[in-house]
């Protein structure tokens, strides 16, 4: 089992998509574990014991209640409600199975506490790139909502650039406890060289990194493939799969923009070579 994580539009669809292609790999979706699985399971988990300890007392006083579920079985409950998941997605052939949410890296020592063996992928982009590509997100998915809370990009890098900062930092901290079994990469190496790239994360998780399946993971996790047809740069704003290159915040970032991103994540950029 593994687990890919990173800041919002740092390209982890993209990781999953390339490692979906292999034929040993299972990884699809978001399932968002930490941050709505487990928190609505602990609701309905404390919902069920207030009645039952409601029912214990009130009715049968006299005689031994029903048990209530304890802090541990909360935790036996979600690696069992997420495994029960996880299993859909099994073929006779798969060896590995992954999932995808970028909040995974803001839990993942509650994954590494209910997956033990677990492997962790975190990706890293620029925070520049990352901010501009999130801001046309948002404006695809929900434009009225994005302009009401962020009123523009400038608005929203802001508030970006702290999230990205905690967020490389969390996955960071985790890694330095777990070294054997987290795996760092930049979305600007996959781009540059993407078929290096994806050959040590299969080494990593231990699947098979032959040329033939590298060649197939990473034609069907092109750009081309995923835009249906569009190359590389040529944008569009109502897909996914918007424009797909290094350095777009150039063009969309103003002096002031910048320099407000740089407050607040200059030490980010710097300590990962982003520093131009």
């Amino acid at each position: 089992m593994f687990f890919i994580c990173g800041a919002i539009k740092s390209g982890t669809t993209w990781l999953q998509l390339m490692l979906n292609a292999h034929p040993e790999i299972a990884c699809r979706g978001e399932g968002h574990f930490p941050n709505i699985l487990m928190p609505g399971m602990a609701e309905a988990l404390k919902t069920y014991n207030n009645r039952i300890s409601f029912k214990n007392t009130s009715i049968f006083n006299e005689i031994e209640g029903s048990p209530n579920f304890r802090a541990p079985q909360h935790y036996a409950s979600l690696r069992t409600a997420i495994c029960l998941l996880m299993a859909q997605y099994d073929r006779e052939e798969v060896r590995f199975i992954g999932e995808k949410s970028p909040d995974n890296v803001l839990a993942l020592p509650v994954l590494e506490r209910l997956f033990p063996h677990a492997k962790f992928l975190h990706l890293i982009r620029d925070g520049r790139d990352a901010a501009v590509s999130g801001w046309f997100h948002n404006l695809r998915v929900s434009k009225e909502w994005a302009e009401n809370e962020f009123s523009d990009l400038a608005g929203f890098a802001e508030h970006f650039s702290k999230g990205w900062v905690r967020s490389i930092r969390a996955g960071q901290e985790f890694g330095a406890k777990f070294l054997e079994r987290y795996y760092e990469l930049r979305y600007e190496d996959m781009l540059s060289d993407g078929e290096a790239r994806l050959r040590s994360v299969l080494n990593f998780l231990g699947a098979g990194s032959g040329e033939a399946d590298i060649a197939n993971c990473l034609e069907k996790a092109s750009f081309k493939s995923l835009a249906k047809g569009r190359g590389t740069g040529e944008e569009d704003r109502k897909s996914h799969f918007r424009k797909g290159v290094q350095g777009d915040w150039r063009s969309h970032f103003d002096d002031q923009t910048h320099a407000t991103f740089r407050s607040h994540a200059g030490a980010q950029l710097v300590a990962l070579g982003y520093d131009d």
